[in-house]
Parts: structure tokens; C-alpha cells; sequence
């Protein structure tokens, strides 16, 4: 805990870890690792004969731990049941938060996640100096919340070849049947490769020595583990009001974990620092973990004076220690501004050792910093996410297009190949050469069918203007705006077309091939007037529907008028055209009137607004719009 500390004067401060040590430990646990590898269940063997001075057989029977389970001190026993009690009614609760979801993306594009177990786990439960009954419960427990259906149990045996005695009558309360007697980095690469009766596990789970954490991140990769775990961490941030005899008793109780094993208080009150190490002071000698205890507070522990709260939480946040104590009046409110630690503890009376072996949390958690960016053991840690995805035809038709073009960008044909596959026969955006061009013979020769049917000539009228427009508008809205002023083209094509073969019926409707005032021709006035607005008609609804559906994912009361404004724009190209007929008209027909300039002009204006501009615009928004959505509709549900 010798991070950055220039906001904190500290009354005793820690030794920095020694890389040394490190590098000794992960040289040990390579050449273990490769022993297993290649010798397998005589690897293990050895080194267990070596390092614990046992050699097997390492299988323990589940009768074993049912037996030391009867002859439990009655209450180890209850203790144990309690623990067992409160740790898996927090952990069953944790799934609540684990249940899976799906989500429509897009029209015809639906995904989700599920959370599935692994399928087996090993568990370490360390012995040695002291055997970790309670550790036992923290991994065990989650794994089986989680519904992993196989857990194994390692933990190192005595001399005479048993796993500690309250270590296995846990066991049995918890129902794992799977236990071996091995221990350290041999323990982890049996677990992890396989040797002997044990068969390879997905996952491994469990504090530990230097040599189980060195192991457990060698073989990361092979597995899957809860996290590299290194000495055991308190951090406990105190004001005036916190016991002092609490404090100095939950440093001690870090303390004697490990001789490397870190505890520090950074408080706002210098006198209730000192409080605590005379405290503590005089607590150390008494302690039946003196040994342990002391060589770890005197090399690792730290008291520090904050000058404010604000800058005890930055101390906090900067070395994200895995058990943060807020012994604080308003521990909750400093709990908003902590950004990183294993689990925190909130007010006096809560304390780490509570979370060690009876509340409900889990007690494995991240060390060393490392829950800046990971967390502790919970029943999430023994599931894999695992997203699918479903695509309707239209879903995948839609998508296959953007996707071919990303594909080719990278250069991989063969993805490319794969997305053009499942084109269909509709291409939204267009990806497929010889189906665009299918689609739009199609729409062609309906514009060229309805622009010759009787109902073409119908002349000026808002029924001509909607119908013979229809075609163009969907083609621009199922295949986009090139598409879509290609088809207005070959509709101003189409008009020109009918007015050339019948110039009698269709010489009011077509009025702009009347030559202008000092023209020779009105070809080239025909072609601007009939041409644009047509290649409009094609464009404009495409784009209209993309900017005014944001105003209908606004608020569901305004879709109908964003279906109505979409509709209405492309519309208004047709009023464009008439106005352009009309204003011709009148023009004409102004050489040879009686009336005057301005009666022509003001009757000019309210025919193009009254007569065709607002009805024509209303009746062809209305009908386009809610056509060419169903149809999009449609094809975007492809049969759903």
C-alpha cells in the first residue's frame, strides 16, 4: 500500500514488496507446471512427496468426510451450517441478477444472452498454517448456485496424508463428493491439465500461497480462474468517531493472515491514530498468532492522517484495496466516491472479519490493485455470458448488403460471398445487381402501365397525382434514393411519352410543352418542369421519412403526423408541377384576356393553392405515406 501518498502524513509506513521473491516463486511453478505436463499424476506425486511429504493415494472418499462431519464439535458445526446458511442465500440472490434477455435491434434482427455454468470447477482450500474452513464455503457455495455440475476440492494434506478434519466435515456439509489430498502449484496443473483419475476442470477458484496464485496465473488460458490473489489486504478509513480499540483489533486480525499480509488505517484524527497503535501496540504481545502477526504489522503495516475525508477516499481509490472499512459517521455517502475495492464494509460496527466468515459475502477478492479492473468471487464468476443472434430473412436481407461492403474492404471473399447469399428478393439499399435490376423492371413498367391507363389522363386531378406517383415513392423507400429518382425519371420519361402521342387529350395536363413568351420550343421548358419534380418525387420521401422519424421515436402521439409529414414532401413535388402547369396556363391564356393582370394573377394563386395545391398535397401525403410504411413494414417483418 505504498502508492502515490502526498496527501497522507503518515505516522508508520510500509516496506515496499520485494520482486525477488516473485521471480522465485513463478521460476518454481514454471518447471512444476512443465513436470505435470509432461509426467502427468507422476509429476504431482513427486513434488507432494517433496514439498507436503505425502505421495498418495491423494483420493479422499466421500465416507471419509462424512465421518469427521459426525465427529464435528457441535458448534464448528452449527457455525459452519450458519455460514453455509447466509452465504448461499447471498449467492442465490446474486442470480436474480443473471437471468438472460433477448432485444429486437432492428426490424428482423433479434439478440440476446444467455448465462450458461461451466460444466466442472476445483476449488483450493488451503491448509497448511492455517486451514481455511471458510474458504471451503466462499467457492463452493457460488459453484453450485451457479449450477456447476461437477466441483472437485483440492486441499494440501499432513504428513499422515488427511486434509484437515474440519476442512472435510465442511465438505460433506456441502455435498462435494470429488476430494483430493494435493496441494500447491501441483494441485492447480493437475486440475488444470488433467493427470490420473482427475479429470481436467474448466475453472478453478480458491485463495492461496505465492505458488497456488503463481500457478493459477500460469495456467490462465488453459482455464479459466477467479483471479490472482496475493497477500490479504485491509484498508480501513476512519473519522473521530470510530472506535479506536475496533480499529487496532481489525489491523491485527489482517495482520495475522500472512507475514505478508498488508493492513493500514489512514483516519482524519491524529489522536485517534495514535489511539490505535498504542492499542494495537498493546495487543500484539498477547496475540496466539504473535509470530505471524507482528512480522507482518512491522514490515506491512501503515498509519497515516488524512487533512480531509475527500483526500483519505482519493488514497483509497488510487491503490483499490481488496477490504475497504468505512468506519465513518456517513460511511454511505463516502461509499458513492469509492470507485475501486474487493468488498467494503459500511459504519463501526462492520468489519472484514464479518465478510470472512459468516455474513453472506464472499471473502475471495482482488488484490494487490487488481480491483481497479476485476471483482471478487461471486455466482457470475462460474457462468460464461454466451450472446446468439436471430435474423429473419428481411433482417438478414437488409443487413447483408452494409456487411458484403465491409467484408470487401477487409478483402475477405469469402465472408463477402456469404452475406451476398442471403440476399433474398428484396434489397433494401441494394446489394445485388441482378435482383436491383429485377425490382426496378418491375416498378417501371407499373409507372409506364398506370401513366397510359385511362386514369393517367384524368387531367390535374389529386386521384392522378397520388396513383401514377405511388409506384415511384415505394420504389424510392423500399430500394433507396438512387433507385427512387431513377424511377421518377423514367416516370417524366413516361409523361413526355404520352403527351408526344396524344397532345389533344393531354394539352391541359401538359401545358409546358406551350412554348414560352420569345421561345422558339418549349422541349427544353417541358423537360425542366415534367423531369425534375418527378426525379423529386423519387428522392424526397426517402429522405423526409429518415429525418421525420425522429420526431415519432419522440413520442408514439406523433407518428401518425411524422407518417403524414413524410408523405406530404414527397407530395409536394407533384404541387410543384402543377404550379409550374398553371402558372403556363395563365400565362398563355393572358395574351387573349379581357381581364385584368392582377384578376389573372390572383386567380392563378388560388386555383395553385385552393384548387390543386393543398387538396392535391393532403390527399397524395396521406395515401403515399400510409402505403408505402405498410409495404415497408412488410418487408422488414419478412413473414413475422
Amino acid at each position: 500500500m505504498d502508492t502515490e501518498k502526498s496527501f497522507i502524513r503518515w505516522l508508520k509506513e510500509s516496506e515496499p514488496p520485494s520482486d525477488r521473491t516473485a521471480t522465485e516463486v513463478a521460476q518454481t511453478v514454471a518447471e512444476i507446471a512443465r513436470e505435470v505436463r509432461l509426467r502427468g499424476m507422476d509429476a504431482v506425486r513427486e513434488y507432494s512427496l517433496r514439498l507436503d511429504g505425502y505421495g498418495g493415494p491423494f483420493e479422499t472418499p466421500y465416507e471419509t468426510a462424512l465421518a469427521e462431519l459426525e465427529s464435528l464439535n457441535p458448534a464448528v458445526r452449527s457455525a459452519i451450517e450458519e455460514s453455509i446458511r447466509n452465504v448461499r442465500r447471498f449467492h442465490s440472490l446474486e442470480m436474480e441478477t443473471l437471468s438472460g434477455h433477448e432485444w429486437n435491434l432492428s426490424p428482423g434482427v433479434r439478440a440476446g444472452l444467455r448465462y450458461v455454468p461451466v460444466d466442472s470447477a476445483a476449488v483450493y482450500i488451503p491448509g497448511g498454517r492455517y486451514p481455511l474452513v471458510s474458504s471451503a464455503v466462499m467457492c463452493v457455495v457460488p459453484a453450485q448456485e451457479a449450477g456447476v455440475k461437477r466441483i472437485a476440492a483440492f486441499s494440501p494434506p499432513g504428513r499422515d496424508g488427511k486434509i484437515d478434519a474440519t476442512v472435510l466435515a465442511a465438505l460433506a456439509l456441502l455435498g462435494v463428493r470429488e476430494i483430493w489430498a494435493i496441494g500447491g502449484a501441483q494441485a492447480i496443473a493437475a486440475a488444470a491439465l488433467g493427470a490420473g483419475g482427475i479429470g481436467k476442470v474448466d475453472f478453478i477458484a480458491g485463495p492461496g500461497n505465492a505458488y497456488v496464485a503463481e500457478a493459477k496465473r500460469a495456467f490462465f488460458g488453459t482455464v479459466g480462474i477467479d483471479g490472482v490473489a496475493g497477500p490479504s489486504e485491509v484498508l480501513i478509513l476512519a473519522d473521530e468517531g470510530a472506535n479506536y480499540k475496533y480499529a487496532a483489533r481489525d489491523l491485527l486480525a489482517q495482520s495475522e493472515h500472512d507475514p505478508m499480509a498488508r493492513a493500514c488505517l489512514v483516519t482524519t484524527s491524529e489522536a485517534s491514530a495514535r489511539s490505535v497503535t498504542d492499542e494495537l501496540d498493546s495487543l500484539l504481545p498477547r496475540l496466539a498468532t504473535k509470530e505471524t502477526a507482528e512480522a507482518s504489522w512491522r514490515r506491512n503495516g501503515a498509519v497515516g492522517i488524512a487533512d480531509s475525508l475527500d483526500d483519505a477516499i482519493d488514497y483509497a481509490n488510487s491503490i483499490a484495496p481488496e477490504h475497504l472499512q468505512l468506519a465513518l459517521a456517513n460511511p454511505r455517502d463516502a461509499l458513492e466516491k469509492c470507485r475501486s475495492y474487493g468488498a467494503a464494509f459500511l459504519g463501526y460496527s462492520s468489519s472484514e472479519v464479518f465478510g470472512d466468515y459468516i455474513a453472506g459475502t464472499n471473502h475471495t477478492l482482488p488484490t494487490a490493485g487488481r480491483a481497479k479492473f476485476s471483482s471478487g468471487l461471486w455466482t457470475g464468476s462460474f457462468m460464461k455470458v454466451m450472446t446468439h443472434l436471430d435474423l429473419s430473412p428481411a433482417g438478414a436481407r437488409r443487413l447483408c448488403g452494409p456487411g458484403e461492403t465491409l467484408a470487401r474492404t477487409e478483402g475477405l471473399d469469402a465472408h463477402a460471398n456469404a452475406l451476398r447469399a442471403r440476399g433474398g428478393d428484396f434489397i433494401v439499399n441494394g446489394s445485388s445487381k441482378v435482383r436491383d435490376f429485377a425490382v426496378t423492371s418491375m416498378f417501371a413498367a407499373i409507372i409506364f402501365i398506370m401513366t397510359f391507363s385511362p386514369l393517367g389522363f384524368i387531367p390535374l386531378g389529386a386521384m392522378n397525382a397520388t396513383v401514377i406517383h405511388v409506384p415511384v415513392i415505394i420504389g424510392a423507400i423500399v430500394m433507396g434514393p438512387r433507385i427512387g429518382a431513377f424511377l421518377g425519371f423514367l416516370f417524366g420519361l413516361a409523361s413526355l411519352l404520352r403527351a408526344t402521342i396524344s397532345p389533344t387529350l393531354t394539352s391541359f395536363v401538359f401545358s409546358p410543352l406551350i412554348p414560352l413568351p420569345g421561345t422558339d420550343s418549349g422541349s427544353l421548358w417541358a423537360l425542366l418542369v415534367c423531369f425534375g419534380p418527378r426525379i423529386l418525387v423519387g428522392v424526397t420521401p426517402y429522405y423526409a421519412d429518415k429525418f421525420f422519424s425522429k420526431l415519432a421515436a419522440a413520442s408514439a402521439k406523433w407518428r401518425f403526423v411524422s407518417t403524414f409529414l413524410a408523405g406530404l414532401a414527397g407530395s409536394l413535388t407533384n404541387t410543384v408541377l402543377v404550379m409550374g402547369l398553371i402558372f403556363l396556363i395563365f400565362q398563355n391564356a393572358y395574351a387573349s384576356a379581357t381581364s385584368s393582370a392582377a384578376e389573372l394573377v390572383l386567380g392563378m394563386i388560388l386555383s395553385v393553392v385552393f384548387v390543386h395545391g393543398i387538396p392535391e398535397a393532403l390527399v397524395a401525403g396521406v395515401f403515399t405515406s400510409a402505403v408505402c410504411r405498410a409495404l415497408d413494414s412488410f418487408l422488414k417483418r419478412g413473414g413475422r
